[in-house]
Protein backbone atom coordinates (compact mmCIF):
# COMPACT_ATOMS: atom_id res chain seq x y z
CA UNK A 1 0.00 0.00 0.00
CA UNK A 2 1.30 3.51 -1.04
CA UNK A 3 1.44 6.49 1.63
CA UNK A 4 -1.70 8.09 0.21
CA UNK A 5 -3.71 4.63 0.65
CA UNK A 6 -2.04 3.69 3.58
CA UNK A 7 -2.99 7.67 5.38
CA UNK A 8 -6.36 6.78 3.89
CA UNK A 9 -6.79 3.64 5.23
CA UNK A 10 -5.40 4.24 8.88
CA UNK A 11 -7.67 7.47 9.07
CA UNK A 12 -10.60 5.35 8.69
CA UNK A 13 -9.57 3.00 11.07
CA UNK A 14 -9.10 5.65 13.97
CA UNK A 15 -12.45 7.39 13.48
CA UNK A 16 -14.27 5.93 16.74
CA UNK A 17 -10.87 5.75 18.50
CA UNK A 18 -10.35 8.99 20.12
CA UNK A 19 -7.18 7.99 22.17
CA UNK A 20 -5.11 7.65 18.81
CA UNK A 21 -4.36 10.56 16.43
CA UNK A 22 -2.14 10.12 13.21
CA UNK A 23 0.67 12.10 13.27
CA UNK A 24 2.85 10.71 10.16
CA UNK A 25 3.70 8.90 7.28
CA UNK A 26 7.58 7.48 7.14
CA UNK A 27 9.42 5.12 4.94
CA UNK A 28 10.92 2.37 6.07
CA UNK A 29 12.87 -1.17 4.70
CA UNK A 30 14.61 -3.97 6.01
CA UNK A 31 18.43 -4.22 5.83
CA UNK A 32 19.53 -4.73 2.23
CA UNK A 33 15.73 -4.71 0.63
CA UNK A 34 14.63 -2.80 -2.55
CA UNK A 35 11.16 -2.02 -1.85
CA UNK A 36 10.38 0.58 1.42
CA UNK A 37 7.30 0.02 2.98
CA UNK A 38 5.28 3.53 4.07
CA UNK A 39 4.25 3.43 8.14
CA UNK A 40 1.64 4.99 9.94
CA UNK A 41 2.80 7.03 12.29
CA UNK A 42 0.04 7.37 15.67
CA UNK A 43 0.53 9.08 18.78
CA UNK A 44 -1.17 7.45 22.05
CA UNK A 45 -2.67 10.35 23.37
CA UNK A 46 -3.25 9.14 27.18
CA UNK A 47 0.70 8.08 27.60
CA UNK A 48 2.05 10.79 24.68
CA UNK A 49 3.44 7.34 23.14
CA UNK A 50 4.90 7.48 19.64
CA UNK A 51 3.20 4.09 17.81
CA UNK A 52 3.67 2.52 14.62
CA UNK A 53 0.60 0.60 12.73
CA UNK A 54 1.17 -2.80 11.56
CA UNK A 55 -1.51 -3.60 9.13
CA UNK A 56 -3.17 -7.56 10.37
CA UNK A 57 -5.21 -9.66 8.29
CA UNK A 58 -4.65 -13.53 7.67
CA UNK A 59 -0.12 -14.37 7.99
CA UNK A 60 1.96 -17.27 8.22
CA UNK A 61 4.44 -17.63 11.51
CA UNK A 62 6.96 -20.11 11.66
CA UNK A 63 10.10 -21.06 10.22
CA UNK A 64 8.94 -22.83 6.55
CA UNK A 65 11.31 -25.23 5.01
CA UNK A 66 13.32 -23.17 3.42
CA UNK A 67 14.34 -21.11 5.90
CA UNK A 68 14.85 -23.73 8.23
CA UNK A 69 17.04 -25.46 6.20
CA UNK A 70 19.59 -22.21 5.09
CA UNK A 71 19.86 -21.81 9.44
CA UNK A 72 20.46 -25.21 9.12
CA UNK A 73 23.13 -25.27 7.07
CA UNK A 74 24.76 -22.71 8.61
CA UNK A 75 24.47 -24.17 12.33
CA UNK A 76 25.93 -27.27 10.91
CA UNK A 77 28.85 -25.16 9.08
CA UNK A 78 29.86 -23.70 12.65
CA UNK A 79 29.70 -27.02 14.27
CA UNK A 80 26.69 -25.59 16.82
CA UNK A 81 24.78 -28.28 18.36
CA UNK A 82 23.00 -26.22 20.70
CA UNK A 83 22.17 -24.17 17.90
CA UNK A 84 20.02 -27.65 16.30
CA UNK A 85 18.33 -28.15 19.09
CA UNK A 86 17.15 -24.94 19.92
CA UNK A 87 15.99 -25.03 15.37
CA UNK A 88 14.59 -28.15 16.22
CA UNK A 89 12.63 -26.99 19.06
CA UNK A 90 10.59 -24.14 16.90
CA UNK A 91 7.11 -25.21 16.25
CA UNK A 92 6.21 -26.02 12.24
CA UNK A 93 4.40 -22.79 10.65
CA UNK A 94 0.91 -21.62 11.01
CA UNK A 95 -1.95 -19.75 9.58
CA UNK A 96 -3.66 -16.97 11.83
CA UNK A 97 -5.47 -13.68 12.22
CA UNK A 98 -4.29 -10.62 13.73
CA UNK A 99 -6.15 -7.48 13.91
CA UNK A 100 -4.58 -4.35 12.76
CA UNK A 101 -2.73 -2.67 15.99
CA UNK A 102 0.10 0.18 16.42
CA UNK A 103 3.15 -1.08 18.34
CA UNK A 104 6.36 1.50 19.96
CA UNK A 105 9.16 1.44 17.36
CA UNK A 106 11.65 0.85 20.26
CA UNK A 107 11.28 -1.52 23.76
CA UNK A 108 10.27 1.31 26.80
CA UNK A 109 13.17 3.67 27.88
CA UNK A 110 13.59 4.50 31.76
CA UNK A 111 11.84 8.07 31.28
CA UNK A 112 8.60 6.42 29.42
CA UNK A 113 8.56 3.72 31.72
CA UNK A 114 7.98 6.81 34.46
CA UNK A 115 5.63 8.39 32.70
CA UNK A 116 3.70 5.41 32.76
CA UNK A 117 3.87 4.78 36.31
CA UNK A 118 3.96 8.50 37.48
CA UNK A 119 2.23 11.67 35.50
CA UNK A 120 5.94 12.56 34.13
CA UNK A 121 6.44 14.51 31.43
CA UNK A 122 8.44 11.68 28.33
CA UNK A 123 12.37 13.35 28.06
CA UNK A 124 14.84 12.20 25.72
CA UNK A 125 16.37 9.40 27.91
CA UNK A 126 17.79 6.46 25.46
CA UNK A 127 18.25 3.78 28.24
CA UNK A 128 15.43 1.27 27.99
CA UNK A 129 13.29 -0.38 30.92
CA UNK A 130 14.25 -3.76 32.50
CA UNK A 131 11.44 -4.68 34.65
CA UNK A 132 10.27 -8.38 35.76
CA UNK A 133 6.83 -10.21 35.91
CA UNK A 134 6.19 -8.52 39.29
CA UNK A 135 6.89 -5.05 37.96
CA UNK A 136 4.73 -5.28 34.51
CA UNK A 137 1.89 -6.29 36.88
CA UNK A 138 1.91 -3.13 39.02
CA UNK A 139 1.80 -0.75 35.44
CA UNK A 140 -0.75 1.37 34.25
CA UNK A 141 -0.75 0.82 30.98
CA UNK A 142 -3.15 3.80 29.96
CA UNK A 143 -5.47 1.27 27.45
CA UNK A 144 -1.85 -0.45 26.15
CA UNK A 145 -1.11 -4.15 26.47
CA UNK A 146 1.89 -6.38 25.66
CA UNK A 147 1.87 -7.97 22.39
CA UNK A 148 0.89 -11.40 22.08
CA UNK A 149 3.48 -13.90 21.18
CA UNK A 150 2.34 -13.87 17.86
CA UNK A 151 2.00 -9.69 17.22
CA UNK A 152 5.84 -9.56 18.46
CA UNK A 153 7.19 -11.77 15.69
CA UNK A 154 5.01 -10.48 12.61
CA UNK A 155 6.26 -6.91 13.74
CA UNK A 156 9.72 -7.97 14.11
CA UNK A 157 9.83 -9.11 10.71
CA UNK A 158 8.98 -5.77 9.32
CA UNK A 159 6.82 -7.47 6.43
CA UNK A 160 10.15 -9.74 5.45
CA UNK A 161 9.18 -13.26 4.62
CA UNK A 162 12.12 -14.88 5.87
CA UNK A 163 13.59 -15.78 9.28
CA UNK A 164 14.97 -12.71 10.82
CA UNK A 165 13.81 -9.11 9.34
CA UNK A 166 17.16 -9.31 7.35
CA UNK A 167 16.53 -12.40 5.49
CA UNK A 168 18.28 -16.04 6.65
CA UNK A 169 21.97 -15.11 7.44
CA UNK A 170 22.64 -15.98 11.66
CA UNK A 171 23.23 -12.49 12.88
CA UNK A 172 26.46 -10.88 13.20
CA UNK A 173 27.83 -10.34 17.13
CA UNK A 174 29.77 -7.21 15.49
CA UNK A 175 26.42 -5.66 14.30
CA UNK A 176 24.44 -5.67 17.54
CA UNK A 177 27.34 -5.30 20.03
CA UNK A 178 26.76 -1.25 20.11
CA UNK A 179 23.07 -0.83 20.44
CA UNK A 180 21.27 1.26 21.37
CA UNK A 181 24.12 3.62 21.92
CA UNK A 182 24.93 3.60 18.15
CA UNK A 183 21.90 3.72 15.30
CA UNK A 184 22.16 2.84 12.06
CA UNK A 185 19.88 1.06 9.59
CA UNK A 186 20.86 -2.36 10.30
CA UNK A 187 19.11 -1.89 13.58
CA UNK A 188 15.80 -1.11 11.85
CA UNK A 189 13.21 -3.16 10.07
CA UNK A 190 10.94 -2.06 7.81
CA UNK A 191 7.65 -1.31 10.12
CA UNK A 192 10.23 1.64 11.56
CA UNK A 193 10.99 -0.96 14.72
CA UNK A 194 14.42 -0.76 16.15
CA UNK A 195 17.02 -3.04 18.10
CA UNK A 196 13.87 -5.71 17.13
CA UNK A 197 14.63 -8.41 19.41
CA UNK A 198 18.62 -7.70 19.97
CA UNK A 199 17.65 -7.59 24.09
CA UNK A 200 15.08 -9.90 25.67
CA UNK A 201 11.53 -7.98 25.66
CA UNK A 202 8.10 -9.58 26.71
CA UNK A 203 5.31 -10.65 25.16
CA UNK A 204 2.07 -13.14 26.47
CA UNK A 205 0.43 -16.14 25.73
CA UNK A 206 -2.94 -15.94 26.42
CA UNK A 207 -2.38 -15.22 30.38
CA UNK A 208 1.44 -15.86 30.69
CA UNK A 209 4.13 -13.89 30.12
CA UNK A 210 6.39 -15.18 27.30
CA UNK A 211 10.03 -14.07 26.27
CA UNK A 212 11.59 -13.36 23.11
CA UNK A 213 14.77 -11.68 21.53
CA UNK A 214 18.07 -11.68 23.84
CA UNK A 215 21.09 -12.17 21.97
CA UNK A 216 23.11 -8.44 23.16
CA UNK A 217 22.35 -9.36 26.51
CA UNK A 218 24.84 -12.27 25.56
CA UNK A 219 27.43 -10.24 24.50
CA UNK A 220 30.13 -11.70 23.81
CA UNK A 221 27.90 -14.41 22.41
CA UNK A 222 28.85 -17.77 20.35
CA UNK A 223 27.49 -17.41 17.24
CA UNK A 224 24.82 -20.25 17.65
CA UNK A 225 22.92 -17.62 20.56
CA UNK A 226 22.35 -14.96 17.76
CA UNK A 227 19.02 -17.68 17.50
CA UNK A 228 17.45 -15.75 20.02
CA UNK A 229 16.72 -12.86 17.42
CA UNK A 230 14.28 -15.51 16.07
CA UNK A 231 11.06 -13.71 16.25
CA UNK A 232 9.70 -17.15 15.73
CA UNK A 233 11.22 -18.09 19.04
CA UNK A 234 9.61 -17.76 22.13
CA UNK A 235 10.26 -19.07 25.49
CA UNK A 236 9.41 -19.10 29.10
CA UNK A 237 10.76 -17.23 31.52
CA UNK A 238 13.10 -18.06 34.20
CA UNK A 239 12.34 -17.07 37.93
CA UNK A 240 12.72 -13.36 38.29
CA UNK A 241 13.80 -12.71 34.52
CA UNK A 242 13.91 -8.88 33.51
CA UNK A 243 13.53 -7.95 30.20
CA UNK A 244 12.37 -5.00 27.80
CA UNK A 245 9.35 -4.86 26.42
CA UNK A 246 7.01 -2.76 23.59
CA UNK A 247 3.71 -1.96 23.98
CA UNK A 248 1.23 -1.92 21.08
CA UNK A 249 -2.70 -0.24 21.15
CA UNK A 250 -5.48 -2.85 18.75
CA UNK A 251 -7.86 -0.95 16.95
CA UNK A 252 -11.31 -2.24 17.26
Amino acid sequence: MDAKGLKTYVEGRIVNQPEVELVAIESYSNPGAATHHAVAVLRHLPSALLLHFVRGGEVRLGLDERCRREIELQLEDIGSEEGLEVLDSIPPPQKLILRDFCITPTPLTEAQLAALVLPLQINDDEGYASVDAAGLRSLNLQGLALPTASELEYAALGGNLAAFFWGNDLPEVERWNEFPAERNADATNGYGLTDVLAYREWCVEGADFRVKGGAADLYPWQSSEGLLMLPSLTERPEAAQAAMFRLVFRLS
